[in-house]
């Protein structure tokens, strides 16, 4: 287990799996699961066939600004208030501390206030300054007694690939688990269709996708382990 070792590169020779390059250096592996985004995991395999990194970046995704409030008191009590006011920038509050203990977390209560983002949305240039002007003055609007000293900390999560869109007539773009890359599999969350990516499927996706790996690696190896003969034949539920 290797911590805080952000990988440079996933090494091929173009067909084969060579390992990762960690800290400058070449750690090598016979077998990488990738369970970032589609369009991530492409800059990571320069390598690769120009048509499959082509194909990698061609789907469209949701990116999302996600504000967390460190609070020294509760604001809601509510585990999750969905947002349907336009006005309103983000379309949640989600108060985990109203099920997890803060005692668990610091003592803090916390607060996230999500909004996902269409591609080229403007809200993409906003900086984090004016989110959070904008933020707290919504906030303020739907909470009058709400007490701004009560902030510890105001954090801007960012991520432009968070939930893939999948157009009609377009299955065809969704990534298979096995890359053209021999020792190389991919497991994401645009693989999950037409489910919608909530923690179970998240779950049961990784666990047939998991099973499906462990066949195609004991047969490429000709063997098959007493683990693999355990295996329900179960197909992941993915389109590549």
């Amino acid at each position: 287990v290797h911590l805080n070792a952000p990988v440079q590169e996933i090494v091929t020779d173009g067909t084969r799996l060579c390992g990762l390059r960690v800290d400058g250096r070449l750690i090598r592996h016979e077998t990488v699961v990738s369970t970032m985004q589609a369009p991530v995991f492409s800059r990571l395999i320069p390598n690769a066939a120009p048509a499959y990194l082509e194909a990698l970046t061609d789907q469209e995704y949701l990116g999302i600004i996600c504000p967390l409030l460190v609070l020294d008191r509760p604001l809601s009590g509510y585990w999750t208030i969905n947002i349907t006011d336009e006005r309103v920038p983000f379309t949640g509050i989600i108060e985990t501390t109203s099920y997890i203990d803060p005692a668990y977390v610091g003592g803090h209560h916390l607060v996230y206030l999500p909004k996902y983002t269409a591609p080229g949305s403007s809200w993409l240039t906003k900086s984090n300054a004016e989110i959070e002007e904008i933020w707290l003055h919504h906030l303020q609007r739907m909470f009058p007694d709400f007490d701004q000293a009560s902030i510890r900390e105001f954090r801007i999560h960012r991520e432009r690939f968070v939930e893939p869109l999948h157009g009609v007539n377009e299955t065809e773009k969704i990534p298979a688990v096995a890359t053209p890359i021999q020792g190389l599999y991919l497991v994401t969350t645009a693989q999950i269709y037409p489910a919608l990516t909530n923690g179970e499927s998240v779950s049961r996706h990784a666990a047939l996708a998991a099973q499906q790996i462990v066949r195609l690696y004991e047969s490429a190896q000709g063997v098959k382990s007493p683990a693999a003969q355990s295996l329900r034949p179960q197909p992941v539920g993915v389109v590549g």
